[in-house]
Order: C-alpha cells, then structure tokens, then sequence
C-alpha cells in the first residue's frame, strides 16, 4: 500500500498507540485515551454520514486509468446504512460526472466499457431500440457506443449477451405453458430458439455479423457463437466455428475497462501500487457474470457423442484444443481452468471409453500419460485456490460474501483497519490467483494441447 490516507483520523488510526490495539490487545495509557476519544468520533461520522479514504493516485501514460484512479480514490466511501453500522460503498461514478468526461473519452471505447461498468445513479428503464426488454439502464453505454460505430469486442461481446439474455427471457415466459415438465435443456433450448428465430432474426444476424467484424484475431466471438449453433442443433455448424476458434492466433476473455488493466498487471508479476483501492476494484470483478460454463459442458458432452457416432477420432483433436484454450484463456480465473480441465475429461473419456478395441498398448500409454496431466493440472489448481484463502480472510472460496464489509462505530479504529487489512489481502488474493494461472496453470494446458487424438499419442510418440 502507498502512502496512508491523508485526513487527520486515519493518520492517528496508524499510530503506534492504535496499532497496538488492534493487534497486539495491549492497552497502555494512550490507547485509553483514545479508546475514550471512539463515542464523540462516532458522533462526529453519524454526523457526516461519509468517511473519505484518500490514496495519491498512480501516474500513468494513460490519461483515462489516471483520470479513473483519481477519482475513485477521492470517493471510497463508508455510506451509514443504519444507526450503529457502516458499509462500503463501492466506486460508483455519476452518469452526470462521467457526461463530463465525455469531450476527451468519448472516441475511446474503454470509455463507454467504464461508463457501463461503474456508472451510477441511472434511471431503472430506458428508450431502447434492441429486441426484448428488461434491460438494465447501463446497457445504454453499450448501445450508444454501437450507435456511433466506435465498438469493440467487449461492447459487442457484452451486448450481445445482453440482447440473448433478454430474449431469452422472453421466450422462457411464452413458452412456460408448452416446455412444463420437460427437463432435456437440449429440448429447451431448441425452443428457445425457434421461439428467438421466428421474433428477432434478423436482429441476431446483424449483431452476429457486428461481433465476427470487430473480433479481429480473437477466437472467444467464435467459441461464443459455436455454442448458439450447437443450441440451434446445427452440429456441423458448431464443429465449423470451434475449428475456427482453434486458428484464431489470440485466446483472451474480454474483461473491460479498467478490469483488463488489471488482471493484466498480474498476469504480468505485478502489483499496481495501491493495494486497498485494487482490492476494492477486485471486490467489484467479482461481481462480473460470468460465461454459462453449464451450456459449455453441455455442448462439449453431446460434441464428444456426435465424434462417437462419425467414428471419427481426429475430429476430437478440435474439441480438446478448444478444451485447453478455455481453459487457458488470457485474463481467465481459475474457475475457467477448472471448467476447461473438466469439459476436456469428457473429451478424454469419450476417446477413451468408446474406442478401447482400436487401443494398442502405446496408446493406452498416451492415456494414461495424459490423464496424469489433468491431475496436474487439478493440484496445481487447487494449491493455488488454497494459497488465496490463505492470503485472503474473507474467504472468497469458501462462499462468504465479500460484498458488505461492516465498519462498526463501537471500534471505529480497529474496524477500519480491519477493513483495509480485508481488501488489501483480497487483492493480494487476486494477484495469487492470476499471477499463478500464467505462470503455472497455463503452461500445463499449453503442454497438454499437444496430444494429438488422431494419432491418440503424443507428439514425440507417435501412433504405435
């Protein structure tokens, strides 16, 4: 953490006398007297109703991040929600500030990624031309950066997801009569989309065409779109986009401004120099949807049965880098790898299970060889995940929420140290788990990627 915060009470929240009883429980004279001093502080904050953390901002080549870390750090807030707690207020921006700031940014599609992230104080609804409804007000950001052609692949990426979201809603309300007792998500997503076919068409083809336009050399837009034509029922359509996915020279999921900043800091070894203002941000990428891994695994499952039925083994070599690059995509968490890990098990059991009479004994070798690997892959995970519950007391991988961190008034001073000391270790969390996944995780998956199922062998094997 860089310099402390420079109002008065923080300043005297680390002086040795308040340090020592927060961790150490040694209550000299001095810290009685401060102790004493906690009700008419208590007063004194019910008053204002805000305490203000402040943190020089970092100094970068990049006006926007610059622009964003100032502002942020002059505005984390502890907002009272009752009489006796506080609780963090999150980065939150007004959309009337950030129209300000729309004269120097407005040609910058990080811009409208920041506006649709951390914008607040937006009405519920809002006029849209997409299809569907329901969408939340910030979608705005994404449309109006369509509208004046300055989009990316995240606007676009999200956009999409938004508009499918929305009519997918629609049609699970008018088809909730019809689909009663079916459970088979194939059978339910089939209707989904003719239901989404017969309304919006050609709205989904323009925003498909807009996507592929802007993906540039990124295969995510490609996987995305290979599980709509596998939902569609259009298998060889889905084998199509997954091949070309394959080719693309970038595997990367698109996080947004300022997130992608980030997370590529600690891909990269390094730690952005304010840890309580990252960890807040970490707090807040938290809170980003994440792909429906569930319709992934699916897709992977019934692909591995449709190689089954064609007797074709080369065609999984497709499926299982598509598996590994899930897996090991750029910016990508640790449940990605999990995920990527377990979708490309199946890929192995279908070869495995399926095919034992074309098995030689060399190639149950390359199995067993590539099976060990998986368990790697799985431990290495798992080290990593424990070593950020260690870093990290809020326990993000046991479930806890992290969301609303309580600053209680009855010890003002320990409480907001412990707060700090939550999201700095929050933050050091992140920097574990993304640090380890480029340096350990990936290269594993890279390694494994080439095990060729043609040949069911590795690359200095051979097939015999």
């Amino acid at each position: 953490m860089t310099d402390g915060p420079a109002d008065p009470l923080s300043d005297a929240l680390r002086q040795p006398a308040a340090t020592s009883v927060r961790r150490q429980l040694r209550f000299s004279n001095a810290a009685w007297i401060t102790l004493a001093t906690v009700p008419v502080l208590a007063w004194l904050v019910l008053a204002t109703q805000t305490m203000t953390y402040r943190s020089p901002a970092p100094v970068t080549s990049d006006p926007l991040f610059n622009r964003f870390m100032e502002r942020i750090s002059r505005h984390i807030a502890f907002i009272q929600s009752d009489a006796t707690n506080y609780y963090y207020y999150g980065a939150g921006i007004p959309a009337y500030e950030l129209a300000g700031w729309e004269k120097e940014f407005g040609n910058d599609p990080r811009f409208w990624q920041l506006c649709y992230y951390f914008a607040n104080e937006l009405p519920e609804e809002y006029v849209t031309e997409l299809p569907g409804s329901g969408y939340d007000a910030e979608v705005h950001y994404l449309e109006e950066a369509r509208r004046r052609g300055i989009a990316d692949p995240l606007i676009m990426i999200e956009l999409y997801t938004q508009v499918e979201n929305a009519v997918r809603q629609q049609a699970r309300e008018a088809l909730q009569s019809e689909l009663t007792g079916v459970t088979d998500r194939i059978q339910i997503n089939l209707a989904y989309w003719r239901y989404i076919d017969e309304h919006f068409a050609a709205e989904f083809a323009q925003l498909q065409d807009e996507v592929l336009a802007v993906a540039g050399d990124d295969s995510w837009p490609y996987y995305r779109f290979a599980l709509v034509a596998f939902e569609h029922g259009d298998y060889d359509a889905a084998w199509e986009l997954i091949a070309q996915g394959n080719r693309a020279p970038v595997s990367r999921l698109v996080l947004g401004f300022p997130f992608t900043e980030i997370v590529g800091e600690f891909w990269a070894g390094r730690k952005p120099p304010d840890s309580f203002i990252g960890g807040v941000l970490c707090e807040r990428l938290i809170t980003l949807p994440l792909p429906n891994y569930i319709r992934f695994k699916e897709m992977v499952i019934r692909l591995a049965e449709d190689a089954r039925a064609r007797e074709d083994l080369a065609v999984l070599n497709e499926l299982h880098v598509f598996c590994c690059r899930f897996g090991a995509v750029d910016n990508g968490s640790l449940i990605q790898a999990m995920v990527g890990r377990s979708m490309a098990q199946k890929v192995l059991d279908a070869a495995q299970n399926n095919w034992p009479e074309k098995h030689s004994a060399k190639q149950r070798q390359g199995f067993a060889k590539l099976q060990q690997k998986w368990v790697d892959i799985s431990n290495t995970s798992r080290n990593i995940s424990n070593q950020c519950t260690n870093a990290n007391r809020m326990a993000r991988y046991t479930g806890v929420q992290t969301s609303k961190v309580r600053l209680s008034l009855d010890l003002l001073g320990g409480s907001l140290w412990l707060i700090m000391d939550e999201y700095e270790s929050l933050y050091d969390a992140f920097y574990i788990e993304y640090s380890g996944m480029h340096t350990q995780i990936v290269p594993l998956f890279e390694e494994v990627a080439q095990f060729d199922y043609a040949t069911l062998s590795w690359p200095e094997e051979g097939s015999k």
